[in-house]
């Protein structure tokens, strides 16, 4: 009985660190996510302005 308790709370415990392992790598990349839209969105707002200042020449 006392194995099998041992066991349980090993696996329970692999299971919670799994799920942190989860929960962290897509908590990274909505992150990472996040970035890459600012970057495209800066990104165009730059462009948007060049191309302004190339009409008002």
């Amino acid at each position: 009985e006392f194995e099998k308790q041992k066991e349980r709370k090993q696996k329970a415990l692999k299971e919670k660190e799994m799920d942190n392992a989860a929960y962290n790598y897509f908590e990274t990349s909505s992150i990472r996510e996040k970035q890459k839209q600012e970057e495209v969105k800066r990104l165009n707002k730059g462009a948007a302005e060049t191309e302004r200042n190339h009409i008002e020449e």
